[in-house]
């Protein structure tokens, strides 16, 4: 395909000032202080005002990994099991679910993609060990880091199919065709959107440079640490966005060894086969994931 010759302007194709409003819940929860000593009641209050989220909640309490062996029935024990971290980013997780509903299995994918970065960014900072890299903060990091591409199939949706059917096998090659296409890429666009939305800045820069486009002063020395496992998690599912390059699961142990290692930043220590198996596991399990939230 000739990029040139199907270039357009982004500002034909979007009006800017007219992006998806997110759920109210979720504008608060995003608003709320982790280290304020009442997080915990403040998060049980606003998912208390949302019947439909504490139903799934309750589902998910009951589904995660425990030793506790009673069936989860209300909210409060809910969030006692799962966390006010975790409760939040899932509910977070529900509300953008409400805003861009995938309406055939390409866009599902998008979606499917979205959670294994999230879930294998989490994963990566569980390893880690460094009391400053908070895993749900990882797992929000990753759902978001591609909601530029979620705007396009909300708003241009012709265009981002062009886009997927462009020659392109790797990140870089994927935002230089969006440039070419759409006129902006989809790290830049969503990182507008979430400006516009009052998220965090660390989240912000996260989603504009989660492909290492240096084109922000406000970057400074590059990317956060929670900013760098994105990317490596990112590279690693990169297989569910693009048909012929295969998924972590379907690569040779050593070839995804190589290209995870290649990934990994030289601060994060743990290497070799058992991440990789251990991202294949997460990588199989996003599906199901999926369907918890309603998708």
């Amino acid at each position: 395909m000739d990029l040139a010759a199907t270039t357009t302007s982004l500002t034909s194709v979007v009006d800017i000032d007219r992006l998806p409003v997110l759920p109210m819940v979720v504008a608060r929860l995003l608003s709320l202080d982790p280290e304020d000593e009442g997080y915990f009641e403040q998060v049980r209050r606003l998912v208390a005002t949302e019947p439909t989220y504490a139903v799934r909640l309750v589902r998910a309490a009951n589904t995660v990994e425990t030793t506790a062996r009673q069936q989860v029935q209300t909210l409060p024990v809910a969030m006692v099991r799962l966390g006010a971290r975790r409760v939040s980013s899932l509910i977070v997780s529900m509300g953008v679910v409400r805003v861009f509903v995938p309406r055939n299995a390409w866009e599902k994918s998008l979606w499917v993609h979205a959670v294994q970065v999230a879930s294998g960014a989490r994963h990566l900072a569980r390893l880690a060990r460094d009391p400053d890299l908070d895993p749900e903060a990882a797992y929000l990091a990753g759902l978001l880091h591609d909601i530029g591409r979620f705007l396009l199939f909300d708003i241009a949706p012709e265009e981002l199919r062009q886009v997927d059917e462009a020659d392109w096998a790797d990140p870089q090659a994927l935002v230089e065709a969006e440039r070419a296409i759409v006129g902006m890429d989809h790290a830049e666009l969503g990182a507008i959107a979430c400006e516009r939305w009052g998220m965090p800045e660390s989240i912000v820069s996260i989603v504009r440079h989660h492909h290492g486009c240096p084109c922000d002063p406000r970057l400074g020395g590059g990317l956060s640490r929670l900013g760098e496992l994105v990317a490596v998690a990112d590279t690693a599912m990169f297989g569910s966005l693009k048909h012929g390059v295969p998924p972590l699961s379907e690569m040779p142990l050593e070839e995804a060894m190589i290209r995870l290692d290649r990934a990994l930043p030289s601060w994060f220590t743990h290497r070799g086969s058992g991440v990789v198996r251990d991202l294949r596991r997460v990588e199989e399990a996003a599906s199901a994931a999926v369907h918890l939230m309603g998708i």
